[in-house]
Formats: C-alpha cells, sequence, structure tokens
C-alpha cells in the first residue's frame, strides 16, 4: 500500500466518522463493557469486559487487552462465551474501590489513553435524616485541542452537541423535515472540517519540503494557503475524493503557473511522502488509542434512582455509550442521582413521635378514660 492511501484510509476513518451517521466506515473498534455497581458506603465495584487472545488467557500478562495495566487487586475470570454477555467478550476484571474517585488515582496507562481510561469521577453522599443522597458524575474530557483545525470554525456549541452527543436541546421546535435539514447542512460542513485536517497536514509538509529545498515559494504558497484549500473542496465529497499530495502540487503549479511543484514533486517523491507521513502520525496514533476504543457503560446506583442523563435505562441499569465522538468538541457528561430510605431514622422518628405524647399526657394530668363493656339488658 503507497503512502497515499494509506494515509488516505488512516484519516478518514479518523475524522469521517460522526455518530451511527456515519459507524460503519469505523471497523477496527475494539469494544469493552464497563460495569460501575455504587455501594450504599460509598465504595464502588467496577467490572470490565473485554476480548483477549488465547496468551493472556492463558496467564501471559504482556497479552493485556485492557488499556491500563492490571496490578494484583483486579480479579481476574475467563468466562465462556456461550453465557449471557455474549461472543464479544470473553474475559472479566473486578476490583473494588473506596470511591470512585480512587479509581484514576490508582490506574497505570498510557497518557494518551487517559481521555477514554480516566474520566473525572465524583459521587457526593448527603445525610438528610429519612434519606441519604447520592449523587454521581462522570467528565470525559473533550479533545478539541488534539485536532489541528477547530471544529469551532465550523460548527457552533449547539451543533456540535447535535452531532457528536445526539443532544437535541437547542431544537425543541423543529419537525422532522426541518430537522433533516438542519442535519444536512451540520454534515456538510463536519465535512469541511474533516477535509480541512486532511488539507492542514499534507500542506505543512509541502511547506516542510520548501524550506528544506531553499524556499524559493515559500512565500507565496503562505499566502495562498486558504485559497488553494477553498479551490480543491469547492465541491468536495468528505467520505471520497480526498486529494493526493501530488494533487496539492499539481494544483499550485495551475495557481502559480509554473510546472515547477510537479517537478520537485516527482524528483523528491519519497522524501515527500516521508514528511506527510511524519506531519499524519500523530492523527493516526490518536485514531488507534482514543477513536478505536468503544465503551459500553452500565452503572448502578444504590437505592432508589431519582434522575439520570442516561439515553438507555435498563430496569435499574443506566447505560451510556462511551467513545472518543462524544468527547471530541466539549466534555461528555454522565450523571446519576439517587436516594436510600434510612430505615433506622424511620423507626427512631416514631419511637421519639410516641415518648412525646406519653410524656405530653403526663406533663398535662390528663387522665385516659376507660372504657368498660356495658352488660346486656336483662342480665347476662
Amino acid at each position: 500500500m503507497n503512502i497515499q492511501k494509506k494515509t488516505k484510509f488512516g484519516i478518514t476513518r479518523l475524522l469521517a466518522v460522526a455518530g451511527v451517521l456515519l459507524g460503519s466506515v469505523f471497523s477496527c473498534v475494539t469494544n469493552y463493557r464497563t460495569i460501575s455497581t455504587i455501594k450504599p458506603d460509598g465504595s464502588i465495584f467496577r467490572e470490565i469486559y473485554a476480548r483477549g487472545d488465547s496468551a493472556f488467557l492463558s496467564g501471559d500478562p504482556s497479552k493485556n487487552p485492557y488499556l491500563f495495566q492490571l496490578d494484583s487487586g483486579w480479579q481476574i475470570s475467563v468466562l465462556n462465551t456461550d453465557n449471557s454477555v455474549g461472543q464479544d467478550y470473553n474475559v472479566k476484571i473486578g476490583k473494588l474501590f473506596h470511591s470512585p474517585e480512587e479509581i484514576s488515582r490508582n490506574l497505570q496507562f498510557d497518557e494518551d489513553y487517559r481521555p477514554i481510561v480516566a474520566p473525572a469521577e465524583t459521587l457526593q453522599k448527603h445525610f438528610r435524616w429519612f434519606y441519604t443522597y447520592y449523587s454521581y458524575k462522570a467528565v470525559y474530557a473533550n479533545i478539541a485541542d488534539k485536532i489541528p483545525v477547530s471544529i469551532n470554525d465550523y460548527l457552533n456549541v449547539p451543533e456540535q452537541k447535535l452531532w457528536f452527543q445526539g443532544d437535541f436541546s437547542a431544537y425543541p421546535d423543529m419537525n422532522g423535515m426541518e430537522l433533516k435539514d438542519e442535519m444536512d447542512d451540520i454534515e456538510k460542513r463536519f465535512g469541511k472540517w474533516h477535509a480541512r485536517n486532511v488539507y492542514e497536514n499534507r500542506f505543512k509538509a509541502i511547506l516542510d519540503f520548501e524550506k528544506l529545498s531553499g524556499g524559493r515559494y515559500l512565500s507565496q504558497m503562505k499566502e495562498m494557503e486558504d485559497t488553494l484549500f477553498t479551490v480543491l473542496f469547492k465541491d468536495y465529497d468528505f467520505i471520497e475524493n480526498i486529494p493526493e499530495t501530488a494533487t496539492l502540487y499539481n494544483c499550485l503549479d495551475k495557481q502559480l503557473n509554473t510546472n515547477y511543484f510537479y517537478n520537485t514533486f516527482k524528483a523528491n517523491r519519497s522524501v515527500i511522502d516521508s514528511l506527510t507521513m511524519e506531519k499524519e502520525k500523530y492523527l493516526e496514533n490518536m485514531e488507534n488509542k482514543l477513536f478505536g476504543n468503544e465503551i459500553a457503560y452500565e452503572l448502578l446506583m444504590p437505592g432508589k434512582l431519582l434522575s439520570a442523563n442516561a439515553p438507555v435505562h435498563c430496569q435499574d441499569t443506566l447505560i451510556w455509550k462511551i467513545n472518543a465522538f462524544r468527547y471530541l468538541s466539549d466534555d461528555y457528561v454522565l450523571t446519576a442521582e439517587s436516594r436510600t430510605a434510612n430505615a433506622w431514622a424511620f423507626a427512631v422518628t416514631f419511637v421519639l413521635i410516641a415518648l412525646s405524647i406519653y410524656y405530653w399526657i403526663r406533663s398535662r394530668n390528663v387522665k385516659i378514660p376507660v372504657f368498660y363493656p356495658q352488660p346486656p339488658k336483662g342480665g347476662f
């Protein structure tokens, strides 16, 4: 596979997928299932399901399928793939933590995995005599700063929340036809953003090579960077037809009325390809580490559930889908609230009320009348 095709495929998978609409494009995703059970004392038991290879199942820790290192505290269980979990997972790990906050502090992982492995988790516990209230929150921090070109230049915040997180709150009055028009427009601008990121990497590679070769046209190239993008991507389809590096050189020749760039490209193709790959390594690394992993996150709260922003409720289980698109441009926040009844508080309150009534009667010297049954007329 030549470098242009390889790069095109990699970056397309990274940026051309947007939630459900383009989910089929992203084919190389590793799936996990995480179940967090919060106990009444504030501790949390976490289970994570994965698919391990035969070496890991045989006890080789170097083949760990998880995104963090496993210490001795994790209980590892090999699953029967015929069980209710399904065929996707064949291994499960579990560990009890004193609090959600403790989890990220105790995990060891590649820092590139932090956005998906270590969200900022908190649990607040409030005692209110009859009830104890629990508020859980997990924040997956946005990774917008890791993308060369900001999505903010193409989509506003409500549009980003709609496109990446499925948040329709900014569009309450739209019917289906109006919403479809809005989505079509967002999709086009998302495509332009995707195209600009691909273009930025390739154009910067050309600039770097021009610097190395003397910089004859360097100033003109910098001035026409935006113009060149507009020319190349005027009728751009963001799933296909991504211009190759050679196309950029041809376009530069046309804009500057020369054949310098294409001749330069033909004579130095291997060097230019190497520079292009170097520029795109960062995005491909992020694709593999962030966009290449997806979590089905399940949460069980203690007591009665009061509220949650989970899109799926299955009896007492809250379910979120976690992937990098959810927190690409903004924080993706999971929230849930519940309460447990303090049975002892009800019992104590009842006893106190009963004693209060009793002592009040005694302090008032109130005689409690005693009623005796009257014999029937005529005697017994």
